[in-house]
């Protein structure tokens, strides 16, 4: 629904500039979309919607293996032309879980078999190596990078200066400063401490120690979708945590023999396609090992860093780490505009706070990306932030998909002639 506004011929950002500056200076792996095909307004949405049908097919069981990979080159096609709007740590996540699930799907065509495949252990072990890696790069960066997370101040200005603060967060925001700063030790503890126990998992001594880290990480994310507004990324990593558990949690009644692995009905890939998947794992975990490495400040050597570079476009491996320098005070931009430079009517965003009698609202998972980078851009200067001209500039031309973005137009008979950023400082 945002395509148009962000990326279309006349968006804020369109991709057929993106594509003409990058045209002759880059090849398709360093530049990988299917918009090199088109940037018509037409073929944007070709991707959101095909991508959406796409999705609906695999939930029905449909070929689950093309259309995995279909999704997947969809939407890196839209992450890598979406600067300064895609991707973010979320997107990213979303392209690498993709590709692990491709390597997990079954090779089937109709509903009903793919419920028996054959899951290959080393393909699984790298969803929970992700989902280690997730968890303790978010911990690691906090406690290397800001001092407010080591002196265990940080949550007494989160749930204040976070991007899109729903209701709850004004709530939270106004405990007691003792409440704050032992949460902060329970971030630490969920984020350094209890990622550990995710390789405890093979051991069937400790199956009650991996129930119990399931409920843990994913009982953390679900704290933050109540307090916090981060579009699928929560709901996702709950997704990952699911890897850690098998059919035995379920109750004898929802249980199926043929989810036995000794059963006939498992269907198992051809032998050929079982050993080739052996190197195309052994490459992701060298990768990844080696972005995390780059996490935690270890060495890396040259020829596996340029290696990795060129083919850091495809996000098969990312770095992750939410909130490492935290924000202790937030700025809010409000955009404005007159017909006289006298009298100042203001644009409001559908999500992003501005009217101050206007109560918070939850709008994940929905990702409203104008309203997100409106937080980044109050964080710096207009230069580091070149879209904002190209989004003043549309407004003054009065751009139907660019006014679609946002909440209100205070001009409906003709634009303004005269547009200002006013910055104020905003607090609960």
């Amino acid at each position: 629904m945002q395509i148009d506004g962000l990326f279309g011929a006349d968006g804020i950002a369109p991709a057929a500039e993106l594509l003409d500056r990058a045209a002759g200076r880059v090849n398709l792996l360093q530049f990988p979309t299917l918009c090199w095909l088109s940037t018509s307004d037409g073929f944007l949405s070709f991707l959101c919607y095909g991508g959406s049908a796409l999705s609906v097919l695999l939930i029905l069981g449909i070929a689950p293996l093309p259309i995995l990979s279909l999704l997947w080159i969809f939407y890196l096609s839209l992450c890598t032309i979406g600067s300064p709007f895609l991707p973010f740590q979320w997107d990213t996540l979303l392209l690498e879980v993709g590709f692990l699930c491709i390597l997990l799907a079954p090779l089937t065509l109709r509903p009903g078999q793919a419920k028996y495949h054959e899951v290959r252990q080393p393909t699984l072990w790298l969803m929970r190596w992700l989902l280690f890696r997730l968890h303790f790069s978010s911990g690691w960066v906090k406690i290397q990078a800001d001092e407010v997370w080591r002196n265990c101040t940080a949550l007494q200005y989160h749930y204040e200066t976070q991007p899109l603060p729903p209701w709850t967060a004004w709530t939270m925001h106004h405990l007691p400063p003792f409440f704050q700063e032992v949460s902060v030790g329970v971030v630490f503890l969920v984020e350094l401490v209890v990622p550990f126990f995710i390789f405890l998992v093979p051991i069937p001594s400790l199956r009650f120690l991996r129930v119990i880290t399931f409920f843990l990480l994913a009982g953390f994310q679900v704290l933050i979708i109540t307090t916090g507004n981060y579009t699928f990324f929560n709901y996702l990593t709950v997704l990952l945590c699911v890897t850690l558990l098998d059919d035995t949690l379920l109750p004898r009644f929802l249980r199926s023999k043929k989810n036995d692995p000794g059963n006939k009905e498992t269907l198992m890939k051809p032998r050929w396609i079982r050993w080739s998947l052996y190197p195309v794992i052994g490459f992701l975990g060298l990768i990844s090992l080696l972005q995390f490495s780059r996490t935690l400040g270890g060495p890396v050597p040259d020829l596996a860093r340029d290696a990795y570079s060129k083919i850091a476009a495809l996000h098969l491996s990312s770095t992750y780490g939410l909130f490492a320098d935290m924000t202790e005070a937030r700025n809010e931009l409000v955009i404005e505009g007159s017909l006289d430079g006298l009298a100042w009517r203001a644009y409001e965003f559908p999500y992003k706070p501005g009217d101050v009698r206007r109560r918070p609202e939850f709008v994940a998972p929905h990702h409203p990306r104008l309203d997100w980078q409106m937080w980044f851009a109050a964080l710096g200067v207009p230069r580091s932030n070149p879209w904002i001209f190209s989004l003043c500039e549309r407004i003054l031309r009065g751009s139907p998909p660019v006014l679609s973005l946002l909440e209100t137009n205070p001009f409906p008979e003709s634009p303004p002639k005269y547009l200002r950023i006013r910055a104020f400082h905003s607090k609960f």
